[in-house]
């Protein structure tokens, strides 16, 4: 699977989801990687297959510019998802990263443009149809 890449207003990667997997029930695992600053972080990610259906359906109305703002976590709760789009078009991003185990989080705020949304969404949609179950 190809990586899905969040961008920053730089086009240098925030986070990383890497290695997507959907096991029979609809359940999926994935890896948050991060390097932003001088920190680090790779956290495993479970959610469910409606989820990731939902992000990828929220993502293109804020594209659209029929959203201007959404909310998304993981069904574990792991990764959080905030973005806000201001009236000039740029998107604010939180990214939560949070390993359940410990409850160590890491947050990244950081802002970018739309033009990276099109290559998730392909990415994303591609991913949804390999794992369809």
């Amino acid at each position: 699977m190809t990586d899905i890449y969040f961008y920053n207003s730089n086009r240098e990667p925030i986070i990383t989801l890497c290695d997507m997997k959907c096991k029979e029930r609809g359940e999926c695992t994935f890896i948050i990687e991060s390097c932003f600053a001088m920190y680090t972080a790779q956290i495993q990610c479970i959610t469910e297959l409606n989820n990731i259906k939902e992000l990828c359906h929220t993502l293109r109305e804020l594209y659209d510019g029929v959203r201007i703002d959404f909310s998304f976590k993981t069904s574990d709760e792991s990764l959080k998802i905030n973005a806000s789009m201001n009236h000039s078009g740029i998107i604010l991003w939180t990214f939560q990263l949070i390993e359940v185990g410990t409850m160590n989080y890491l947050k990244i705020k950081d802002s970018s443009d739309r033009t990276f949304l099109p290559d998730i969404l392909n990415t994303l949609t591609q991913c949804i149809k390999e794992n369809a179950v």
